[in-house]
């Protein structure tokens, strides 16, 4: 074992959520490892069952969503917006006569 993994401190998902500014859920953090936010996840390991954060991978997450939802930062990608489709009667859809 490297001198670098002895001294690693390692957070609890409910741990990471308590050193999260504001009042952030345990639910969220989980979803943050899971789905992420904005293409951005938290970055986990898994020792046994248990799923374990470091802060330096808190640090790295909560820099790249601020740059994420930074209003002057370029988007690569425009907001997707439903086309507006016409709607149609279930009677019609169905082709049901009265």
């Amino acid at each position: 074992m490297s001198q670098h993994e002895a001294t690693t401190e390692y957070l609890s998902i409910a741990d990471a959520a308590r050193r999260m500014p504001g009042r952030v859920a345990v639910t969220t953090v989980w979803r943050w490892t899971a789905e992420g936010y904005r293409g951005v996840r938290l970055r986990t390991t898994r020792v046994g069952w248990r799923i374990w954060t470091t802060p330096a991978w808190v640090d790295e997450f909560l820099t790249a969503i601020e740059q994420v939802n930074d209003p002057a930062a370029p988007r690569t990608a425009p907001p997707r917006t439903m086309p507006a489709k016409p709607r149609t009667s279930v009677r019609k859809r169905l082709q049901i006569r009265k």
